[in-house]
């Protein structure tokens, strides 16, 4: 039980940081962030006190048997907070890919498409994993999904030349050298 609680506590650690990492991509991507700044600033503080109180029982209070789990996370009083604040940014990031979407073309918009469509089967996906938080019996078979989120955004980098991928391979090997 201690084990299984803590690895939850440092899993969920992690995943409080998808929504904002992500839209911090996506705005750098957009060459966006600029103008986006305070507002990503706020959401790595919020998701920073979320991290700092996951660790208590305000967000994972135990885990219990759930379903075909012996061990499954038991939502603590503000984890539909941090639930909400999630999507909201997971949303957000949505959005401003769509608005970009709409108004671009060739290359650029199919690089787009595919990191939008990525990411909402990546979301969808993932999002299966909080119906058994609230006792819902829906098990998280959207997890296979993630490969095919992750496909796609190495498809864009790889057809499409998205995000200088050659850049970041020389400038690892020169630092990794």
């Amino acid at each position: 039980y201690e084990a299984a609680l803590l690895w939850t506590r440092v899993l969920m650690g992690g995943a409080i940081f998808i929504p904002v990492t992500f839209l911090d991509f996506v705005l750098t991507w957009l060459k966006l962030r600029r103008s986006h700044t305070p507002y990503l600033f706020f959401c790595y503080f919020l998701s920073g006190l979320f991290v700092v109180l996951d660790f208590t029982p305000l967000i994972v209070r135990a885990v219990e048997p759930r379903n075909i789990f012996p061990f499954w996370p038991v939502p603590g009083s503000i984890f539909l907070y941090a639930l909400i604040f999630f999507l909201c940014n997971a949303f957000y990031a949505c959005y401003v890919l769509s608005k970009v979407l709409r108004r671009s073309s060739g290359r650029w918009r199919n690089q787009i498409r595919l990191v939008l469509i990525g990411m909402i089967i990546g979301y969808v996906g993932g999002s299966t994993n909080y119906f058994l938080w609230y006792n819902i019996q829906i098990l998280p078979y959207g997890n296979g999904l993630a490969p095919i989120y992750m496909g796609m955004m190495a498809y864009a980098i790889l057809k499409y030349s998205a995000m200088d991928i050659e850049v970041i391979i020389k400038r690892t090997l020169v630092f990794a050298g």
